[in-house]
């Protein structure tokens, strides 16, 4: 390819083919300016030079190819040199649609294993994750229950995380629900909710209930450590199915280590050392942080002034000193028994209606 470009150089050729033949000689001889093995992203054909490049040759063939058909006598010289250059083109057009041809092949190929991996991937995790629920992972979580002959449905409701399906890990209680899940699948759940409505405080809710988990007084979502739980798991004892007898409380980590356990369903689940730290909170709109905090507000303000007005009346009936109802000025009703004096039988609203008579007969 070389020796033709240079001949074709020393022929009738302008600068622009010059340049246009070098370009060409480069793409062929120099790797691509992409990765055409990358099955990552798609890819993109305008932005290959060599299909501009495949575009022009087979332009400049189709016009050589012309000037063949036609009679030399009718050609000039210009033509009769293009006409000259329709087999070094057609050559040259040839080694570059094969090249493409055979890069998109491999990169067919190679994205069909790809689906494949996934495919066989997703298989075994369906196969492992049948195993675990049936307790074939794991004799003591799931199943037939444990060596104690524990319930299995208890065990699942007690000791199984709500979102993730797998046994607990540094289990939180969420408040006020008290919903039990794995730590860090909550904080995930809170922080993603959040995200998604622009910083919402009213979108940290329970997974499981839609309980608000967002307490204004305290500007924090609240999230317990599930003491409890924690305790009843470290007693609890289970089998893995390579024979460790492990706490209920440690099995995720084991199952994370243990390539016998479930590797496709943990062996990537790394967790965080939360050692001490608080529960991570999630970001919130400041604006609507207000908001939540203004309607708390509010409504904390209408039950104050419910309960003055109730307090106000009890007050009236013990300022005028007790007693049965009696008439005043005007033929309104001044005291009333207060609600702790109020006798067995009494009937507040016949007391009223006798004691506005009453007031009507006075002179």
């Amino acid at each position: 390819t070389t020796t033709a470009a240079a001949a074709m150089v020393g022929g009738t050729m302008d600068e622009d083919e010059d340049l246009s033949l070098a370009l060409a000689i480069s793409s062929l001889d120099a790797p691509p300016q992409f990765d055409p093995y990358d099955i990552d992203g798609p890819y993109k054909p305008d932005s290959d030079p060599r299909q501009k490049r495949l575009r022009n040759l087979r332009k400049k063939l189709t016009a050589a190819e012309s000037f063949l058909s036609r009679p030399p006598e009718e050609l000039d010289d210009e033509q009769r040199a293009k006409a000259g250059r329709a087999e070094e083109l057609r050559a040259e057009a040839s080694l570059l649609e094969d090249r493409l041809a055979s890069e998109e092949r491999e990169r067919t190929e190679r994205s069909r294993r790809r689906r494949e991996r996934e495919d066989e991937r997703q298989k075994q995790r369906l196969r492992e994750w049948s195993d675990f629920e049936d307790g074939r992972v794991v004799e003591g979580f799931g199943g037939e229950g444990g060596p104690d002959g524990g319930d299995p449905e208890l065990d699942q409701d007690e000791f199984a995380c709500p979102l993730c399906f797998g046994p607990l890990e540094t289990p939180v209680s969420a408040r006020p629900c008290s919903h039990v899940f794995c730590r860090a699948c909550l904080e995930s759940a809170v922080c993603v909710a959040a995200r998604n409505s622009g910083g919402d405080p009213a979108s940290c809710v329970c997974p499981l209930c839609r309980a608000c988990l967002y307490d204004p007084s305290l500007e924090l979502v609240r999230a317990d450590p599930a003491e409890n739980v924690k305790r009843r798991m470290r007693k609890r004892r289970c089998k893995c199915r390579c024979g460790a007898e492990v706490a209920l409380s440690g099995l995720r980590n084991h199952l994370r280590e243990c390539g016998r356990g479930a590797p496709s369903l943990f062996g990537d689940d790394e967790r965080k050392n939360f050692g001490h730290a608080v529960f991570e909170q999630p970001d919130l709109d400041p604006v609507k942080v207000a908001k939540i905090r203004r309607e708390q507000a509010r409504k904390g303000g209408k039950n104050g002034k419910h309960k003055t007005k109730k307090k106000g009346r009890g007050r009236s009936g013990s300022e005028g000193g007790g007693g049965s109802a009696s008439a005043g000025n005007g033929g309104r009703v001044q005291t009333l028994l207060p609600d702790h004096a109020v006798p067995t039988g009494y009937n507040e609203e016949a007391e009223i209606q006798a004691a506005i008579l009453r007031s009507l007969e006075d002179p």
